[in-house]
């Protein structure tokens, strides 16, 4: 008997070790960063925060950070709303835009995988410029109106988005996923609607592009793991069991077998190197511990940072059991 809808992913085969990849937008893009990172696929981090709405994502990939009426100060301190940063002053929030346009510049330089990941289709607009904001930074509420973005606006605009993206950058694959986390202060008939309108924004954006994809993150949190244990204490956030699971799913629909494999072996070498036994200088755990090496250097276009980090381990075990 099954007990669950389950969606059986149909392997695309479109990511391998051989790409670079940018992540992007809301908190659990972060989690599927950790993912990629921890098994050693060249990852680019961005310091612009948590970026929940389309038109978010958008400016940043569109390098616009600084518009300076929307640089406000905020009792002790200065916000721009087009940043989740606070300031000292004026003339740092400032600097620190001009910063990540580059920054933002450099890393789309040096990538080829876009993972975009949409909170909410719901935006703040402050009211004295008419302007879609990246956050609020707990400025009076009637400063701003709230409103949602719509499937027309959100496709226009991510269309010229990646139109120049594919122009300008070795960008050849962009992924877009909703986000699983349940935006609840807008009320569950709110976060449905806002979510319907991001997943047929994905989906109208797959139709436009052959090299745009999509992966059901929402989908699999909401229907196969349609229970309160795969969240946080919070019901809002997916828990560990969840993104592991979600992982897994992803894991199937974009790589081969071979790269499946491969993370296997480095999850059993994890495994080993973070359980430190009661005597290292045992002589069967330190021929165990060369043989883990040369499984590491066998390992196939990892990343530098990870055989770094677990050669450090080893080390660290070979100089305690001496």
């Amino acid at each position: 008997m099954k007990w669950i809808t389950e969606w059986n992913p149909n392997p695309q085969n479109i990511l391998s070790y051989t790409d670079t990849y940018t992540f992007i937008g809301s908190c659990f893009s972060e989690h599927i960063a950790r993912k990629f990172s921890l098994y050693g696929f060249e990852c680019y981090n961005l310091s612009l925060g948590t970026l929940y709405n389309p038109q978010s994502i958008i400016n940043a990939l569109d390098l616009s950070f600084l518009k300076e009426n929307l640089i406000l100060e905020n009792q002790e301190y200065w916000s721009n709303l087009l940043t989740t940063k606070k300031y000292k002053t004026k003339d740092e929030a400032i600097e620190d835009a001009l910063f990540l346009e580059a920054q933002t510049h450099d890393t789309l330089l040096k990538t080829n995988v876009l993972i975009i990941t949409l909170g909410t289709a719901k935006i703040y607009k402050y009211k004295e410029c008419d302007t879609i904001v990246t956050n609020c930074h707990k400025l009076p509420q009637n400063l701003f109106d709230s409103d949602f973005m719509s499937v027309e606006v959100i496709v226009d605009r991510f269309s010229k988005s990646f139109t120049k993206l594919f122009s300008n950058y070795p960008i050849d694959k962009i992924i877009i996923t909703v986000s699983p986390v349940r935006h609840t202060k807008d009320t569950l008939p709110i976060n449905s609607l806002s979510k319907a309108i991001l997943i047929q924004s994905a989906h109208l954006l797959t139709q436009k592009f052959d090299n745009v994809y999509y992966f059901p993150s929402f989908e699999i949190m909401i229907d196969e793991l349609r229970d309160y244990r795969f969240y946080e204490a919070d019901l809002i956030h997916p828990n560990a069991i969840a993104i592991n699971y979600i992982w897994e799913k992803f894991k199937i629909w974009s790589f081969n077998q071979e790269i499946i494999n491969q993370i296997a072996q480095i999850e059993k070498i994890q495994s080993f190197l973070n359980h430190k036994p009661t005597f290292v200088e045992n002589a069967s755990y330190q021929h165990k511990l060369a043989s883990i090496e040369v499984e590491i250097g066998k390992l196939k276009d990892v990343s530098e940072d990870l055989k770094s980090v677990l050669t450090k381990q080893i080390n660290t075990l070979k100089i305690n059991g001496e």
